[in-house]
């Protein structure tokens, strides 16, 4: 009887560690399948054994057609090369575009890491839906943009308010003086005072009307949208910027300081880094217009640290009261008023930086003003 009781119990060991195993499974998928997160584990040769609700949902399959397919189908052709990195690192985060049943793709953010199961290595791999976070960052991009359009019509109109002017002082001028009959053109010497008078009087209309010129390129190169990174010389972005604001600062008497040393060159989006400077300096020449600061200062500093590019501006406005500097960055949040002031400003800042320039952007007050750090690699 020993070895039959034997076998019985030994059936029966199996029979109960089956129904654990199968409770335990059950509990297992009930808890992934009540994620909002989409969860599939692979194994080693990266095919699935596992998927929840919420990944069939955003891949458009069923739970049959979800498991054993291959990572690299719900991986959009141009990220395959991101698997590398989380196969590698033991817990990988980064962004994604994933591929869904149908041949569309979806922004995502993956996470990646290497767990047991069932006694095997496996890849716990969950991802997050980016389209609605990327919608929303798009409309108040594009908010920003309009926003800004109307500040840089405004600076145009500033920037060509003087030549304008000159151009036009200089036309009545001319005409004044032919009208009084200044010049003897009986003679040689009035024709040759005439003469001399207007070449000199048109040579600076010429100087206007170049500097009016270069100033609605550089707002036209502006608004074009960056597709690619080019080769970037920071100085001349820097410069660039201040030539834009160049009449707040006049307006405010606003000295400007400048240590700027950058011995290479950067890939980057220039016109988002021209109008992260933009953004900043024009809030200090805000903040100027409206307090009573005196020798106002902007101090810029641009120098290369350990590999990075680092551009660091100050001013002597006061500095950020502390109970709102950790957010000035946030959307729709401003210290201007309703009429001067839309609160994405400074958002789109860290978005262009962080976001698009994959740099960093951090604020602090120093030595009696606010002062932006952008960090870019």
């Amino acid at each position: 009887m020993q070895p039959v009781c034997k076998k019985f119990a030994n059936a029966l060991t199996t029979s109960i560690q089956a129904e654990r195993n199968r409770e335990n499974f059950i509990n297992f998928k009930t808890l992934i399948d009540t994620m909002s997160e989409g969860l599939a584990l692979f194994d080693e040769s990266l095919s699935c054994i596992e998927i929840n609700k919420s990944a069939l949902e955003k891949f458009g399959y069923t739970y049959e057609e979800g498991l054993g397919k291959h990572i690299f189908t719900v991986i959009a052709q141009k990220d395959h090369n991101k698997l590398l990195t989380l196969n590698q690192e033991e817990h990988a985060k980064s962004e994604w575009t994933l591929s869904r049943k149908d041949g569309s793709t979806f922004p995502a953010f993956v996470s990646g890491s290497n767990i047991t199961y069932r006694g095997k290595l496996a890849r716990i791999v969950t991802f997050i839906d980016l389209t609605d976070i990327k919608e929303k960052e798009k409309q108040l991009y594009d908010q920003s943009r309009l926003a800004q359009m109307g500040e840089m019509i405004s600076m145009i109109a500033h920037q060509w308010r003087q030549p304008l002017g000159a151009i036009s002082a200089s036309v009545i001028g001319i005409k004044t003086k032919i009208q009084m009959q200044k010049f003897d053109l009986t003679s040689s010497e009035g024709r040759v005072e005439q003469e001399q008078y207007l070449m000199k009087k048109l040579d600076k209309m010429g100087t206007y009307v170049e500097h009016l010129s270069t100033t609605i390129e550089d707002f036209r190169n502006f608004f074009k949208p960056n597709k690619e990174k080019t080769t970037v010389n920071l100085e001349e972005v820097i410069t660039k910027a201040l030539n834009i604001v160049h009449p707040g600062i006049l307006d405010n008497h606003i000295k400007i300081e400048k240590n700027i040393h950058f011995e290479n060159d950067i890939e980057t989006y220039s016109n988002e880094i021209l109008q992260a400077l933009l953004n900043i300096l024009k809030n200090a020449i805000d903040h100027f217009e409206t307090t009573n600061i005196e020798s106002p200062y902007i101090n810029i500093k641009g120098y290369e640290e350990k590999r990075n590019f680092i551009i660091r501006i100050c001013d002597n406005g006061g500095g950020i009261p502390e109970k709102i500097i950790d957010k000035i960055f946030d959307p729709y949040f401003s210290t201007k008023d309703d009429k001067n002031g839309t609160g994405l400003g400074l958002y789109m800042t860290k978005t262009m930086i962080e976001d698009h320039c994959n740099g960093r952007l951090e604020v602090s007050n120093f030595n009696g003003g606010a002062a932006f750090k952008i960090t870019l690699v």
